[in-house]
Order: C-alpha cells, then sequence, then structure tokens
C-alpha cells in the first residue's frame, strides 16, 4: 500500500512531444490523463442510478475527448435526455455541425449490409453481419442443447445461399430482398413446375443470377447456392424445414418492421467512415425508450464502427466481441492494435471483477500490445476461475485461492 502510494506521488508527466502524450485532463496534479492513455484500453465508468456517471464524469470525458481537433467517434445514447447533452458539449467546443444525430426522425440513413459489401465483404461477411447484430437481442442463456449448434450452423447455412443468390441478381443486398427471396423458396419438388413459383421472385432470382457474368468462385458458389434451393431446401422433412425456416425469419424479422427497416434497411447517406473525416454520429435510440429496436440499430453502428477501425486481418475478432464471454479477454487483446478507445458507463457489469483482475495482473505491455511468448492475463483468470468452480462442485474448500481470487482481495483492500 506505500509503495503504491508513493509511486501516485512520484508520477510525473513524461515529457515528450509525442501527440498521444498529449493531457486530456488530471485525475490529480500530479496524475494527467493523456491520449495514450485513453487508446490504451479505454475508460470504464460504473455506479448505481442517479451516482452521476452520465453527468459527471461522462461529460468530463466527452468534453476532454471532443476537443481533440479533428476527432471523430460514435456516442450510443443510453437516456432520451443524452441527445440535449451532448449536443450541448458538442456547442461550447465550437463543433456543433460535427456531430450527425442518427434516429427515427432524422434524415440520415445506413443500409448495414450496403455497407459491408462496400467495405469488399463477401456473402460470408454479410451473412455474418446478420447473424451476429441479430443475436444481440438475445440472451447467450437462452442456447443450450446438444443441437444448438446444429441449427445455428444450418440457419447460417440458409441466410448464406439466400444472400449469394440475391447478391449475383440485383448486385446489392438488402433484408427485404433476402428475406423475400427465402420466403418465395419452393418447398416441395412439385412447386418447381408451377408457373405461379416460375414468376416468383426467386426463381427470377436465379434466373438473373444465372444469366450475370461471374468469377470462377462466384460460378462454384452459385451452383452449391442452386443445389440447395432446388434440391435439398425443396425436400428436406417438414419438420426439419420449418424450424431452420423459424430461425432465419426470427433473425431478419429485426431488420424488417417498423422504423428498423426506414433507418438500416434501405439507402445509406451516412456511414462510420465519416468518423474518419473528423465526425461524430450518435444514435440516439436510448433502450429505455426504444426497447429492443434501439439495442439492434446501437449493436449495428457499435459492429460495423468496430469492423471499420480495424485492419482487415482483425476484423474477423469483432464478430467475437459481440457475444463476450470467458474469452472475452482475448478479443480484447486483438482489439489493442486498433487506435481506437470505448467508454463505457453502466450501472453494473456482471463480470467486472474478472476485468478487474485482467487489469491488475497484465503483464508488461509492449507499444502495440502484449509481448510475444507472455501468457495473457485472460488465460491465467479463466484457468483459475474454471479450477474454482470444479472445488466448488466437488465441496473443496477455497482456503488455498487461486490468482483471481488473490488479486480481488487485493483490489478490495486498496479500496478501503
Amino acid at each position: 500500500m506505500t509503495l503504491l502510494s508513493r509511486w501516485f506521488q512520484n508520477r510525473r508527466p513524461p515529457k515528450t512531444s509525442d501527440p498521444l502524450d498529449q493531457k486530456l485532463f488530471r485525475w490529480s496534479e500530479r496524475d494527467p490523463f493523456t491520449v495514450r492513455d485513453l487508446l490504451n484500453g479505454g475508460v470504464c465508468v460504473i455506479g448505481r442510478a442517479g451516482s452521476g456517471k452520465t453527468s459527471s464524469s461522462g461529460k468530463l470525458l466527452g468534453r476532454s475527448i471532443i476537443g481533440l481537433p479533428g476527432s471523430g467517434g460514435l456516442i450510443l445514447a443510453a437516456k432520451p435526455e443524452d441527445l440535449e447533452m451532448w449536443q450541448a458539449i458538442f456547442a461550447s467546443a465550437g463543433r456543433s455541425e460535427d456531430l450527425l444525430v442518427f434516429g427515427p426522425e432524422q434524415p440520415l440513413r445506413f443500409n448495414f449490409l450496403g455497407y459491408v459489401l462496400a467495405m469488399g465483404g463477401l456473402t460470408r461477411d454479410v451473412t455474418r453481419c446478420i447473424t451476429v447484430i441479430g443475436e444481440t437481442l438475445r440472451s447467450a442463456d437462452t442456447k443450450g442443447g446438444e443441437s444448438a449448434d446444429f441449427w445455428e450452423g444450418e440457419q447460417q447455412r440458409m441466410i448464406y445461399n439466400g444472400v449469394e443468390v440475391v447478391k449475383l441478381a440485383t448486385g446489392s443486398v438488402s433484408a427485404p430482398d433476402i428475406q423475400r427471396f427465402i420466403m418465395a423458396a419452393p418447398q416441395s419438388p412439385a412447386q418447381l413446375t408451377d408457373e405461379k413459383w416460375r414468376d416468383g421472385f426467386c426463381n427470377q432470382c436465379l434466373k438473373a443470377a444465372y444469366m450475370r457474368g461471374k468469377s470462377p468462385v462466384e460460378e462454384h458458389d452459385y451452383r452449391l447456392a442452386v443445389d440447395y434451393w432446388l434440391a435439398e431446401f425443396p425436400t428436406m422433412a417438414d419438420k426439419t424445414r420449418s424450424s431452420i425456416l423459424t430461425g432465419v425469419m426470427g433473425i431478419l424479422h429485426t431488420f424488417n418492421v417498423g422504423v428498423v427497416r426506414e433507418l438500416v434497411s434501405t439507402t445509406s447517406n451516412c456511414s462510420p467512415d465519416d468518423m474518419l473525416k473528423g465526425k461524430w454520429v450518435i444514435v440516439n435510440m436510448a433502450p429505455a425508450e426504444y426497447g429492443d429496436t434501439g439495442a439492434l440499430v446501437a449493436a449495428g453502428w457499435k459492429f460495423l464502427t468496430e469492423k471499420m477501425v480495424l485492419p482487415p486481418s482483425c476484423r474477423r475478432f469483432v464478430e467475437r466481441r459481440h457475444h463476450l464471454g470467458r474469452r472475452g479477454g482475448a478479443v480484447r487483446q486483438q482489439l489493442r492494435f486498433a487506435v481506437h478507445h470505448a467508454v463505457p458507463l453502466a450501472q453494473g457489469l456482471p463480470r467486472f471483477p474478472h476485468a478487474v483482475a485482467a487489469l491488475v495482473l497484465r503483464r508488461p505491455q509492449g507499444r502495440y500490445g502484449a509481448q510475444p511468448g507472455r501468457c495473457p492475463p485472460h488465460q491465467l483468470l479463466d484457468a483459475d476461475h474454471a479450477r474454482d468452480r470444479r472445488r466448488e462442485n466437488s465441496g473443496v474448500g477455497q482456503r488455498d485461492a487461486g490468482p483471481g481470487t488473490r488479486v480481488l482481495r487485493l483490489h478490495e483492500q486498496l479500496a478501503r
């Protein structure tokens, strides 16, 4: 405790001209908070309702970050009154024109799936975008059973084959077109000879995709999709087909109803690329007011903003980060390579003790992340938590606590 206090007292601001060492504000007279500190993991503010997370800590961080010339970013409104507060912060910084408000009563639109294609995304990327964003509305605890992975895989395969045909046929992808194509697919071999089906949207897309020039890879994927829709899908057992369709339609339904369809499934006049031009986007759809609709739109903006920030070689980790669980530390470690930060303000985090322990146990960092050969903190803690759970299940006492438990006890002592 004495050594820790002495370290804080003797800490001095670095004397350097590096822009990363620019001071945003001071925690105390001798403890500045710099741009480097902000980018090196972000900031997490936790407190009970009404404790001032937004009105005090949030305002201070917001004013400091927005005051950086040329800065841009994404703001997800948590409460309806957040918009007025952020507009006042931008006005005081002289940057009112840099704040783009995205919401039902605003003219801005952002086609999620079209943006994935514009980024050079393939059919697999569009499929993952649909499933990852759609599943943010589901609790991880709802997945279970020995066959859960099978149904999830079949749902993704159906979406993939639908996206492939629609993309080749129309040159673009939208959630309404994907849903329309799947709903018009033949559900029996006899339907393939029906004139009504032949004139329908599904067959017209298959025909347009067939006539379009394709690369060898696209030709191969198209033939697989045709086999799926004209051979496998019509001959599936009714119960199997209906179960897969129910899951797929449940995901696509969130993109195709109400204000969500108008905002994220039509056209685009804004995107995360605007943030690279010094603009800030605030998604003014607080879950407290819009419920699941607001959560879906916010999740889509967050997911695609992170994919835009990360280099292509690391974008696959964003998909895992939206399901942070026991392996969340590995994803956060990969995200350290990107020049962006997060400032969550929450009443509570179920895994906050894990995050605190990971912070205390973090190994010495190189300039761009963990040093090679070091064991990541999340692996130490995950192994420790697994061992503790095994002891609890077997009735063994906790006298020999693992490193995670010891670190949390140290944290409690420092807090007192």
